[in-house]
């Protein structure tokens, strides 16, 4: 299926400033446990994902991969570890060689999804993800719980989205590591019903720090489809929130359900 321009863009990026720290419940029959004083929301009209919803696609991420690693008798481990067989052999559905992008991944920290960022000792929540329109309005929030930037939280941003929008619409997305996120999808399949419709470009900022031959095919200012948009739209939004980041760090919690 061939898409000559998005019919909507879209941008993600995680932010781990927006931390809540642990929070222990002081109640004379409740000490040491996490706090629930705070009632949950129930409001159909949240633009933050459930936690179910989240839990969801974490399993659904652990699953798939284990499964493919067992049936593969675990050779990710060598590719993980630097390049293997097939560095320069281009994947079905992409255009750029397995060499560069395993060097994009290895130059990015949101590619790294073990890479800590924030203590799961001493924070409950550890940041924010959220996924924006071109106009930098907030489409959908993710509250993470795990220290490093996990894949599952972005492929639960564009699972809704997509459930969101007409079923003929294309969707452009700008990410920091586009084209790591991209690769993922035609990998594990997860989202496989809508991977036609999706276009993927690296966000402006970073973008130059992708290997050359990626940003041939990723860099927004190298392709028509994008017009002025730059993928920059969340960090905009968190220079925003910067002010909350004191109070959000001791306030009481109220979950999604």
């Amino acid at each position: 299926m061939f898409i000559s321009r998005p019919n909507a863009i879209v941008c993600i990026d995680a932010n781990f400033q927006q931390k809540r720290n642990a929070d222990l419940d002081r109640r004379e029959d409740h000490k040491g446990a996490a706090g629930a004083r705070d009632p949950p929301i129930f409001s159909a009209n949240t633009i933050q994902l459930s936690v179910d919803f989240l839990k969801e696609w974490e399993a659904r991420v652990n699953s798939i991969r284990s499964h493919k690693d067992s049936s593969t008798g675990k050779k990710r481990s060598r590719s993980n570890a630097g390049l293997d067989e097939g560095d320069d052999k281009v994947e079905d559905g992409l255009d750029v060689p397995n060499s560069a992008l395993q060097q994009c991944g290895e130059s990015f920290v949101a590619a790294d999804e073990n890479r800590a960022k924030a203590s799961r000792t001493h924070f409950s929540d550890t940041g924010l993800m959220a996924l924006l329109c071109r106009h930098d309005h907030v489409l959908y929030l993710a509250n993470m719980w795990s220290a490093g930037e996990k894949q599952f939280y972005a492929l639960a941003l564009l699972d809704a989205l997509m459930k969101g929008v007409p079923c003929h619409w294309s969707v452009g997305l700008l990410y920091d590591v586009a084209c790591q996120l991209h690769r993922a999808l035609i990998k594990w399949r997860y989202l496989d019903a809508y991977l036609p419709r999706l276009l993927f470009g690296t966000s402006v900022f970073h973008a130059y720090a992708h290997q050359w031959v990626c940003q041939l095919w990723y860099h927004p200012r190298k392709s028509g489809i994008w017009g002025l948009s730059d993928g920059e739209g969340c960090e905009r939004l968190w220079a925003y929130l910067r002010k909350l980041i004191p109070g959000l760090r001791v306030t009481g919690v109220r979950r999604c359900v």
